[in-house]
């Protein structure tokens, strides 16, 4: 059962939702994580279409907790500038990527194939309906956790998938041009994040927002026995972050609109520094929960609100370049 307090979705968001004016920067999105969590190994497909541009790009990413950087991880790939695909419930890109809709809002299909190092096959079921996240306005986007399986084969590493995954998608302008740098300390600098975690029964995702360490819910739900309820009020507090400033353990604490608890612990498996879009950059960290006693995996999707302005260090007087021609 889904609340009816919780955004819902109805097959046409399957589709493109317009191309209003003359925005170079209206976008949509589809984003679809897996993950093979004995391995500590997770991934992204992340298609990207400008409407008003006619182009869209793709991002594909394959990590452990071995590297934590693009060129340091266990693959990725971004193609820039391919053309749109015409429909966005079946579609195919130049690079390899197809994806199928089978049953609208429930079930889907992604395949990807580069010809050299990566092949991936995944199917997406739906634990629970799309939920829409508007921010206080129209919808605007989508999450839903499904039961991904399939299989991937990474430089002859096969590798099987049966994993709990987000789903998700946006629609609207996202400008690409750069934010104006951070005002506030290191220590509570701004921060956004989604959160969430699932088993085959039981999942939750909580939005947040504020300055950390703890940051305010402003959106998400928790699936329960079935029944599907917006988290009316939560937190998420950042209780480890590594010399580098990466998560590296945090909890959760909301309620839902049926009176329902939730606490969640996470441990952080792993983390990928992610520029989904030339203005975005967020760090993914794979995590192993423990929800109310439960076992569950998923992510913690941390976005920095910005970043502090830097400048040039001083160098001292023997140590400055030599000028040209000398």
């Amino acid at each position: 059962m889904t609340s009816d307090h919780l955004p819902q979705l109805t097959p046409e968001d399957d589709l493109f939702h317009g191309q209003p004016g003359d925005d170079l920067f209206v976008t949509e999105t589809r984003w679809f994580g897996f993950a093979v969590p004995e391995r500590r190994l997770a991934g992204v497909l992340y298609p990207v279409v400008r409407p008003n541009q006619s182009i869209c790009s793709l991002g594909v990413h394959l990590w452990d907790d071995t590297g934590s950087s693009e060129h340091s991880s266990l693959y990725f790939h971004h193609l820039w500038h391919v053309p749109m695909p015409p429909d966005l419930r079946d579609f195919e890109l130049l690079g390899g990527f197809s994806h199928r809709c089978l049953d609208p809002l429930q079930t889907y299909e992604v395949s990807y194939d580069d010809g050299v190092e990566l092949r991936l096959h995944l199917r997406y079921q739906g634990l629970h309906d799309p939920v829409g996240r508007g921010h206080g306005g129209p919808v605007s986007g989508f999450t839903q956790i499904c039961r991904v399986t399939g299989t991937i084969s990474l430089n002859g590493d096969d590798l099987r998938v049966d994993c709990h995954e987000l789903r998700a998608g946006f629609w609207g302008s996202r400008s690409d041009f750069r934010f104006p740098p951070l005002l506030t300390e290191p220590e509570h600098r701004a921060n956004y994040s989604d959160t969430y975690a699932a088993s085959a029964r039981s999942a939750f995702l909580i939005g947040t927002a504020g300055q950390e360490p703890t940051t305010t819910a402003h959106s998400g739900y928790l699936l329960r026995d079935g029944d599907l309820q917006p988290i009316v009020e939560g937190t998420r507090t950042v209780t480890r972050r590594s010399s580098q400033g990466v998560v590296e353990e945090l909890e959760v604490d909301a309620v839902d609109a049926a009176g329902r608890t939730l606490h969640a612990v996470g441990t952080c498996v792993n983390h990928l520094f992610m520029q989904s879009t030339p203005s975005i950059g967020l760090w993914n960290n794979a995590t192993r929960w423990t929800v109310d006693g439960e076992r569950m995996w998923g992510q913690d999707q941390d976005v920095p609100g910005g970043r502090p302005a830097r400048h040039p260090h001083p160098r001292p007087a023997d140590s400055a370049p030599a000028p040209v021609g000398a």
